[in-house]
C-alpha cells in the first residue's frame, strides 16, 4: 500500500505509450480501444486504413431460460469443494451437471469494419503509429507526397461514440473514400439525405447457433469536413480536397433498444456539436 502513491505519482510524470514504426499486418498487433461498450482495432494502414468494429450486445442466438441445469448452482459448489480436496475426477463428474445447456446459445460477433482508402502516391516516409495509455487515443502520422498526415481515435464513454480526426498540413490535400462493411453477418448499406452511412444487419452464424436467429445491429457514420467536398457512391463516402476531417461512428444493437436507429442518431447529433478536444 506504501508504494501505491508512489506509482501513481511515476505514472503521472511519464508518457505510457504502445508505439511502432510499420503498420499492423494483422489482427493481433493492431491498436485496441473501447470503453466497455463498444470498440475498436486500429491498423494505421496510410493507404487503406481498416478499423474493426464491435458492440458488447452483438450476439448471435436466442434468449432461453431454460440454458440452465437444474441444481447447477448446488453443482458448482460440489465442484469447488472436490477441487480444494483434490479431487479432481470427483469435480469433473460435478461440472457436467453444472455447465449449461447450450441449444441455440449464440456468441458475440465483430459488427464488421470500416475501411478509409487513401489516394496513391510516393512512397510513406516517417511513419509511426502509437496509442496512448494515459488518454487511450490513438495517433498515426506519416508524410507523403510532401504532406503530412495525423490521424487520431478513441472511443468516447461520456459520448459513446468512436471519433476519429485526420488532418493535414496542407490545405485542400486530404481525400479519401470510406467504406463500410458487415464482416460475414447479413447485412445493408444506404446513405441517407445528409451524406450519413448507415449500417444495418443481423448477428447470424452457424457455430454456436442456428444461423437464422440474432440481435439486429445498426451503425451510423458521420463526416464533418474542414474544407473540400463531401459526396456518396454506391454506399460509399467521398471526401475530396478537405483540411480536416472528423468521422462519428455510433454502434447499437436490439438486445436492449427497441430503436437502435434512433439511439445512433441521437448519439451522433449530440456529438457533432462538439469539437474532437471536447469529445476527447
Amino acid at each position: 500500500h506504501d508504494a501505491l502513491p508512489i506509482l501513481k505519482e511515476i505514472l503521472k510524470s511519464k508518457e505510457l505509450k504502445l508505439w511502432y514504426k510499420k503498420p499492423a499486418e494483422r489482427w493481433s498487433q493492431g491498436l485496441p480501444m473501447g470503453n466497455g461498450r463498444v470498440g475498436i482495432m486500429v491498423y494505421g494502414d496510410p493507404e487503406k486504413e481498416r478499423i474493426d468494429l464491435s458492440e458488447v450486445t452483438c450476439f448471435s442466438g436466442e434468449r432461453d431460460m431454460r440454458n440452465n441445469q437444474q441444481g447447477a448452482a448446488e453443482a458448482f459448489y460440489e465442484m469447488r469443494k472436490a477441487q480444494i480436496q483434490g479431487d479432481y475426477e470427483k469435480s469433473r463428474e460435478w461440472s457436467n451437471q453444472f455447465i449449461g445447456v447450450r441449444n441455440n446459445y449464440g456468441t458475440n460477433l465483430p459488427v464488421g469494419y470500416m475501411t478509409l482508402k487513401f489516394d496513391q502516391g510516393e512512397r510513406v516516409k516517417d511513419y509511426r503509429r502509437e496509442l496512448d495509455l494515459n488518454t487511450s487515443i490513438s495517433t498515426v502520422t506519416y508524410k507523403k507526397n510532401n504532406i503530412s498526415y495525423t490521424q487520431k481515435a478513441f472511443v468516447s464513454n461520456p459520448d459513446q461514440i468512436i471519433a476519429f480526426q485526420i488532418k493535414v498540413d496542407q490545405l485542400k490535400a486530404l481525400s479519401f473514400e470510406l467504406a463500410l462493411s458487415g464482416g460475414d453477418n447479413p447485412y445493408g448499406l444506404t446513405v441517407d439525405t445528409n451524406n450519413d452511412l448507415l449500417l444495418k444487419g443481423q448477428a447470424y452464424e452457424t457455430k454456436h447457433s442456428d444461423g437464422k436467429t440474432g440481435v439486429d445491429f445498426h451503425g451510423r457514420i458521420r463526416v464533418i469536413l474542414k474544407g473540400g467536398h463531401l459526396t456518396s457512391q454506391d454506399s460509399k463516402l467521398i471526401i475530396k480536397e478537405a483540411n480536416e476531417a472528423i468521422i462519428l461512428v455510433a454502434l447499437k444493437t436490439s438486445f436492449d433498444d427497441a430503436n437502435p436507429v434512433k439511439s445512433c442518431r441521437d448519439m451522433i447529433d449530440q456529438a457533432a456539436v462538439k469539437s474532437f478536444k471536447q469529445l476527447s
